[in-house]
C-alpha cells in the first residue's frame, strides 16, 4: 500500500505535462484505459472555450468504469485562467501575513494582499496548515510546480470568515477543512465522477506556469465551497489539517485485496505509509513489514 500511494503521488506531481489543461489525447497517454477521442471541434465563445468530443464506442469491461457501451458526448469547458502576476501590487482588500516562496530555498514571512471571496468562494481564516512532501520538493525549485511567488500549503483547516453570494451550505463561523484539488464540476470527467481527472484541474498552493493558486500558509485562503467539508466538533484544527494524508493511507488499504492474517509489505514509513500501516492492521493483516531508509521513521512504525 505504501508503494502504491507513493507512486500515485509522484505521477500527479511530476509525471504529467507542465500544463494544467490536458487534451483527451494527452490524457490517454497517461491513462490507456480511457476511451480515445474520435473528433475534436473547438468553438470560441466570448469567455469560454467549448470543446465537443465524440468518444469512441467501446464495450464495457470489468473494473473500467470510464468505458461506455455506446458513443458519448461531453463538453469540456475551459475557464479563463487567472492572471499570474504578483498580487502584492494591490492591497485594496487589506493585507495579511503570509509565508511566501520567492525563490528556490527561500521563504519570506511578509505582508500580502488579503484574498477576497468570489461569488462561489469561502474566505477561510487558517488555523492549522500541514507541510506536504510536495511542498518540500517545491521549495527546492526542482519540480516546477511552486513557481515563485507562491503561497504554498494545501493541507489545512480553519474557520469561515465570509462567503460569496452563490455559496450553498456554509456560513461565517463554520469550522472546515478542504480537498486540495479544485475541479470545475462541468467537464466530462467531473460529470462522470472522476474530478481528479478534471480538464480544468487546479491544486491549492501550486503555481506551475499556467495558473497560480495561492495556498494556506497564510492568515487567509479562499477556496470554492464545493471542496470544503465541515469539521465535527471533537476534531482539532491540527487533526483536520492531516485529513488528506490520512485519507490516502486509508484509501490504499481499502483498495488492497486482503484475507485475514495475510502478510503485507509497506514501502515507505512517511505520513501516508504510517497511516496505511494502521489501516492494514485494522483490516486484518497478520505480519506487517515496513521498509524505509530513516531509522526514526522505522522506530515510529515499530511503535504502531
Amino acid at each position: 500500500p505504501g508503494h502504491c500511494c507513493k507512486s500515485f503521488r509522484v505521477d500527479i506531481t511530476q509525471s504529467q505535462p507542465a500544463h494544467a489543461v490536458m487534451s483527451l489525447e494527452e490524457r490517454y497517454k497517461f491513462s490507456p484505459k480511457l476511451p480515445q477521442p474520435h473528433h475534436t471541434h473547438t468553438k470560441s465563445h466570448s469567455h469560454l472555450h467549448v470543446r465537443r468530443m465524440n468518444l469512441l464506442s467501446q464495450p464495457a469491461s470489468a473494473g473500467n468504469t470510464l468505458h461506455r457501451s455506446r458513443p458519448a458526448m461531453a463538453l469540456a469547458i475551459d475557464r479563463p485562467r487567472p492572471r499570474i502576476d504578483n498580487p502584492a501590487n494591490s492591497m485594496k482588500g487589506g493585507h495579511m501575513k503570509a509565508l511566501v516562496h520567492t525563490a528556490p530555498y527561500v521563504l519570506e514571512y511578509t505582508d500580502w494582499p488579503k484574498p477576497e471571496a468570489g461569488p462561489e468562494d469561502l474566505l477561510i481564516r487558517v488555523r492549522a496548515c500541514a507541510i506536504c512532501g510536495s511542498d518540500i520538493k517545491g521549495y527546492s525549485g526542482s519540480t516546477g510546480r511552486r513557481q515563485p511567488p507562491i503561497i504554498m500549503g494545501h493541507e489545512a483547516a480553519g474557520v469561515v470568515e465570509s462567503v460569496g453570494d452563490k455559496v450553498v451550505g456554509f456560513g461565517p463561523g463554520d469550522r472546515v477543512t478542504f480537498d486540495s484539488t479544485i475541479y470545475c464540476r462541468m467537464c466530462y470527467f467531473c460529470q462522470t465522477g472522476h474530478p481528479n481527472l478534471c480538464d480544468n484541474r487546479e491544486v491549492v498552493g501550486v503555481s506551475e506556469g499556467t495558473y497560480r493558486r495561492h495556498g494556506a500558509m497564510a492568515e487567509y485562503v479562499t477556496i470554492p465551497y464545493w471542496i470544503a467539508v465541515k469539521m465535527p466538533d471533537n476534531l482539532s484544527f491540527a487533526q483536520a489539517a492531516l485529513v488528506e494524508t490520512a485519507s490516502v493511507g486509508v484509501h490504499a488499504a481499502n483498495r488492497t485485496p486482503l484475507k485475514l492474517n495475510d502478510t503485507v509489505v509497506i514501502v515507505g514509513a512517511g505520513g501516508v505509509g504510517l497511516v496505511a500501516l494502521q489501516a492494514m492492521r485494522l483490516k486484518g493483516a497478520g505480519k506487517l513489514i515496513v521498509t524505509d531508509l530513516s531509522p526514526s521513521r522505522l522506530e515510529m512504525a515499530r511503535s504502531m
